[in-house]
Protein backbone atom coordinates (compact mmCIF):
# COMPACT_ATOMS: atom_id res chain seq x y z
CA UNK A 1 0.00 0.00 0.00
CA UNK A 2 1.28 3.47 -0.90
CA UNK A 3 0.57 6.50 1.31
CA UNK A 4 0.50 9.98 -0.22
CA UNK A 5 0.11 13.25 1.69
CA UNK A 6 -1.55 15.97 -0.39
CA UNK A 7 -1.18 19.55 0.82
CA UNK A 8 -1.81 21.55 -2.37
CA UNK A 9 -5.45 20.88 -3.11
CA UNK A 10 -8.30 22.82 -4.70
CA UNK A 11 -10.29 24.39 -1.84
CA UNK A 12 -13.24 25.17 -4.08
CA UNK A 13 -14.37 21.73 -5.22
CA UNK A 14 -12.33 19.19 -3.23
CA UNK A 15 -12.47 16.84 -6.22
CA UNK A 16 -9.55 14.50 -6.85
CA UNK A 17 -8.88 15.66 -10.39
CA UNK A 18 -6.94 12.61 -11.46
CA UNK A 19 -9.71 10.32 -10.18
CA UNK A 20 -12.82 12.10 -11.40
CA UNK A 21 -14.27 8.96 -12.96
CA UNK A 22 -14.00 6.92 -9.77
CA UNK A 23 -17.04 6.11 -7.64
CA UNK A 24 -16.96 6.84 -3.91
CA UNK A 25 -18.48 5.44 -0.76
CA UNK A 26 -18.27 6.64 2.85
CA UNK A 27 -16.79 4.87 5.86
CA UNK A 28 -16.77 6.94 9.05
CA UNK A 29 -15.01 4.27 11.10
CA UNK A 30 -11.45 5.05 12.27
CA UNK A 31 -8.88 3.71 9.82
CA UNK A 32 -6.25 1.54 11.51
CA UNK A 33 -3.78 1.59 8.62
CA UNK A 34 -4.50 -1.99 7.58
CA UNK A 35 -4.68 -3.29 4.05
CA UNK A 36 -8.21 -4.69 4.15
CA UNK A 37 -11.59 -3.12 4.89
CA UNK A 38 -14.63 -5.26 5.65
CA UNK A 39 -17.66 -3.28 4.42
CA UNK A 40 -20.53 -2.53 6.76
CA UNK A 41 -24.07 -3.41 5.68
CA UNK A 42 -24.62 0.18 4.58
CA UNK A 43 -21.41 0.15 2.54
CA UNK A 44 -22.45 -3.13 0.92
CA UNK A 45 -25.74 -1.59 -0.17
CA UNK A 46 -23.87 1.32 -1.72
CA UNK A 47 -21.41 -1.00 -3.46
CA UNK A 48 -24.31 -3.02 -4.84
CA UNK A 49 -25.98 0.17 -6.09
CA UNK A 50 -22.76 1.11 -7.91
CA UNK A 51 -22.83 -2.30 -9.64
CA UNK A 52 -19.11 -2.77 -9.21
CA UNK A 53 -17.59 -5.94 -10.54
CA UNK A 54 -14.75 -7.82 -8.92
CA UNK A 55 -11.35 -6.08 -8.91
CA UNK A 56 -12.80 -2.68 -9.86
CA UNK A 57 -11.61 0.34 -7.90
CA UNK A 58 -13.60 2.54 -5.54
CA UNK A 59 -12.67 5.48 -3.32
CA UNK A 60 -13.49 5.31 0.38
CA UNK A 61 -13.97 8.66 2.15
CA UNK A 62 -14.01 9.34 5.89
CA UNK A 63 -15.04 12.99 5.57
CA UNK A 64 -11.93 14.26 7.39
CA UNK A 65 -9.45 14.43 4.53
CA UNK A 66 -8.64 10.74 4.10
CA UNK A 67 -9.15 8.99 0.76
CA UNK A 68 -8.49 5.28 0.45
CA UNK A 69 -8.25 3.90 -3.07
CA UNK A 70 -9.46 0.32 -2.83
CA UNK A 71 -9.92 -2.70 -5.05
CA UNK A 72 -13.27 -4.39 -4.57
CA UNK A 73 -12.93 -8.17 -4.25
CA UNK A 74 -15.93 -10.47 -4.61
CA UNK A 75 -14.18 -13.78 -5.24
CA UNK A 76 -14.55 -14.95 -1.64
CA UNK A 77 -17.49 -15.75 0.60
CA UNK A 78 -16.97 -12.37 2.29
CA UNK A 79 -16.59 -9.44 -0.16
CA UNK A 80 -13.95 -6.96 1.00
CA UNK A 81 -11.96 -3.90 -0.04
CA UNK A 82 -8.20 -4.07 -0.45
CA UNK A 83 -6.49 -0.73 0.19
CA UNK A 84 -4.11 0.11 -2.65
CA UNK A 85 -3.26 3.72 -1.77
CA UNK A 86 -4.14 6.19 0.96
CA UNK A 87 -4.23 9.95 0.41
CA UNK A 88 -4.43 12.51 3.22
CA UNK A 89 -5.53 16.02 2.21
CA UNK A 90 -5.13 19.26 4.12
CA UNK A 91 -8.30 21.11 5.20
CA UNK A 92 -9.67 23.53 2.58
CA UNK A 93 -9.92 27.29 2.99
CA UNK A 94 -13.08 28.16 4.95
CA UNK A 95 -16.26 29.01 3.09
CA UNK A 96 -19.44 29.30 5.16
CA UNK A 97 -22.97 29.47 3.79
CA UNK A 98 -25.81 30.86 5.91
CA UNK A 99 -28.62 28.86 4.36
CA UNK A 100 -32.16 30.08 5.07
CA UNK A 101 -34.79 27.46 5.69
CA UNK A 102 -37.31 27.44 2.83
CA UNK A 103 -41.03 26.72 2.78
CA UNK A 104 -40.74 23.67 0.52
CA UNK A 105 -38.43 21.02 1.88
CA UNK A 106 -37.42 19.72 -1.56
CA UNK A 107 -36.29 23.19 -2.65
CA UNK A 108 -34.31 23.63 0.56
CA UNK A 109 -32.64 20.24 0.13
CA UNK A 110 -31.83 21.06 -3.51
CA UNK A 111 -29.95 24.18 -2.33
CA UNK A 112 -28.27 22.19 0.45
CA UNK A 113 -26.94 19.58 -1.97
CA UNK A 114 -25.74 22.15 -4.51
CA UNK A 115 -23.72 24.24 -2.04
CA UNK A 116 -22.08 21.02 -0.84
CA UNK A 117 -21.11 20.20 -4.43
CA UNK A 118 -19.73 23.73 -4.82
CA UNK A 119 -17.35 23.22 -1.90
CA UNK A 120 -18.66 25.06 1.16
CA UNK A 121 -16.92 24.00 4.36
CA UNK A 122 -19.66 24.95 6.82
CA UNK A 123 -23.44 25.19 6.52
CA UNK A 124 -25.40 27.24 9.04
CA UNK A 125 -29.11 26.51 8.68
CA UNK A 126 -30.84 29.76 9.55
CA UNK A 127 -34.43 30.21 10.71
CA UNK A 128 -34.95 33.80 9.57
CA UNK A 129 -37.57 36.14 11.03
CA UNK A 130 -39.83 35.86 7.97
CA UNK A 131 -39.23 32.19 7.27
CA UNK A 132 -42.17 29.82 6.82
CA UNK A 133 -40.85 26.34 6.52
CA UNK A 134 -41.26 22.61 6.57
CA UNK A 135 -38.31 21.47 8.59
CA UNK A 136 -35.80 18.85 7.44
CA UNK A 137 -34.46 16.86 10.37
CA UNK A 138 -30.78 17.09 11.25
CA UNK A 139 -30.35 13.39 10.46
CA UNK A 140 -31.88 13.89 7.02
CA UNK A 141 -29.70 16.94 6.30
CA UNK A 142 -26.54 15.07 7.31
CA UNK A 143 -27.51 12.18 5.04
CA UNK A 144 -28.03 14.59 2.13
CA UNK A 145 -24.63 16.19 2.79
CA UNK A 146 -22.87 12.82 2.94
CA UNK A 147 -24.51 11.61 -0.26
CA UNK A 148 -23.57 14.80 -2.12
CA UNK A 149 -19.95 14.52 -0.94
CA UNK A 150 -19.74 10.90 -2.08
CA UNK A 151 -21.27 11.81 -5.43
CA UNK A 152 -18.65 14.48 -6.19
CA UNK A 153 -15.67 12.99 -4.34
CA UNK A 154 -15.20 15.57 -1.59
CA UNK A 155 -12.62 14.41 0.94
CA UNK A 156 -13.56 17.00 3.58
CA UNK A 157 -17.25 17.05 4.48
CA UNK A 158 -18.78 20.37 5.55
CA UNK A 159 -19.84 20.98 9.13
CA UNK A 160 -23.54 21.56 9.87
CA UNK A 161 -25.14 23.68 12.57
CA UNK A 162 -28.46 25.45 13.10
CA UNK A 163 -29.31 28.86 14.55
CA UNK A 164 -32.08 31.46 14.42
CA UNK A 165 -30.12 34.47 15.71
CA UNK A 166 -28.39 36.24 12.83
CA UNK A 167 -26.36 38.43 15.19
CA UNK A 168 -24.97 35.40 17.01
CA UNK A 169 -24.19 33.67 13.72
CA UNK A 170 -22.24 36.60 12.29
CA UNK A 171 -20.45 37.26 15.60
CA UNK A 172 -18.85 33.84 15.11
CA UNK A 173 -16.89 35.20 12.12
CA UNK A 174 -15.43 38.59 13.17
CA UNK A 175 -12.67 38.54 10.52
CA UNK A 176 -14.64 37.08 7.63
CA UNK A 177 -15.91 38.88 4.54
CA UNK A 178 -19.70 38.58 4.38
CA UNK A 179 -21.19 38.44 0.87
CA UNK A 180 -24.91 39.19 0.62
CA UNK A 181 -27.14 38.99 -2.42
CA UNK A 182 -28.66 42.40 -3.16
CA UNK A 183 -30.54 43.57 -6.26
CA UNK A 184 -29.01 47.01 -5.73
CA UNK A 185 -25.53 45.69 -5.10
CA UNK A 186 -22.31 45.72 -7.12
CA UNK A 187 -21.65 43.79 -10.29
CA UNK A 188 -17.93 44.39 -9.72
CA UNK A 189 -16.63 41.71 -7.38
CA UNK A 190 -14.28 43.03 -4.72
CA UNK A 191 -11.33 40.90 -3.54
CA UNK A 192 -12.21 38.72 -0.58
CA UNK A 193 -10.32 37.50 2.46
CA UNK A 194 -9.33 33.94 3.31
CA UNK A 195 -12.65 33.25 5.07
CA UNK A 196 -15.90 34.13 3.30
CA UNK A 197 -19.44 33.91 4.65
CA UNK A 198 -22.21 33.83 2.04
CA UNK A 199 -25.73 34.92 2.97
CA UNK A 200 -28.72 34.76 0.64
CA UNK A 201 -31.98 36.19 1.94
CA UNK A 202 -34.98 34.04 2.88
CA UNK A 203 -38.17 33.79 0.83
CA UNK A 204 -39.93 36.46 2.88
CA UNK A 205 -37.00 38.86 2.66
CA UNK A 206 -34.92 40.26 5.49
CA UNK A 207 -36.69 41.82 8.44
CA UNK A 208 -35.81 45.34 9.59
CA UNK A 209 -33.92 43.83 12.51
CA UNK A 210 -31.87 41.60 10.21
CA UNK A 211 -31.16 44.48 7.82
CA UNK A 212 -29.87 46.52 10.76
CA UNK A 213 -27.56 43.66 11.76
CA UNK A 214 -26.05 43.58 8.27
CA UNK A 215 -25.72 47.37 8.09
CA UNK A 216 -23.33 47.31 11.06
CA UNK A 217 -20.93 44.78 9.55
CA UNK A 218 -17.48 46.24 8.74
CA UNK A 219 -16.67 43.71 5.98
CA UNK A 220 -19.99 43.50 4.14
CA UNK A 221 -20.11 43.04 0.35
CA UNK A 222 -23.43 43.48 -1.46
CA UNK A 223 -23.32 41.61 -4.77
CA UNK A 224 -25.94 41.68 -7.48
CA UNK A 225 -26.70 38.37 -9.17
CA UNK A 226 -28.14 38.92 -12.64
CA UNK A 227 -30.89 41.29 -13.72
CA UNK A 228 -33.94 39.56 -12.30
CA UNK A 229 -35.33 38.63 -8.93
CA UNK A 230 -34.32 35.07 -8.09
CA UNK A 231 -35.96 32.36 -6.07
CA UNK A 232 -34.26 31.87 -2.73
CA UNK A 233 -32.71 28.51 -3.65
CA UNK A 234 -31.48 29.89 -6.99
CA UNK A 235 -29.92 32.90 -5.26
CA UNK A 236 -28.11 30.64 -2.78
CA UNK A 237 -26.52 28.57 -5.54
CA UNK A 238 -25.75 31.54 -7.81
CA UNK A 239 -24.15 33.61 -5.06
CA UNK A 240 -22.05 30.70 -3.83
CA UNK A 241 -20.93 30.01 -7.40
CA UNK A 242 -19.78 33.62 -7.82
CA UNK A 243 -17.69 33.41 -4.65
CA UNK A 244 -16.18 30.04 -5.56
CA UNK A 245 -15.28 31.00 -9.12
CA UNK A 246 -13.95 34.38 -8.02
CA UNK A 247 -11.62 32.87 -5.45
CA UNK A 248 -10.52 30.14 -7.85
CA UNK A 249 -9.62 32.78 -10.46
CA UNK A 250 -7.69 34.80 -7.88
CA UNK A 251 -5.68 31.72 -6.91
CA UNK A 252 -4.49 31.05 -10.48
Amino acid sequence: MRTVENTAFSWATQVITELQTMDYIVDRRPYDGGGTIVPTEDMRRHLAALRLRGDEYVGVLNGRGLLLICRYSTNTSSPHLTVVESHLYSPPCPLTIILPVLHHRDRFEFALEKVVELGVTEIVVWNADHAEFQRSTTVRMLAKIEAACAQCGRVWFPELREDSDLTAILDSYPLADVVVGDAGGHLHREPLSNHVVVLAGPEGGLSEREQAVLANLPRLHRWRVGEYRLRAETAVVALTTLVVTGRSSAAT
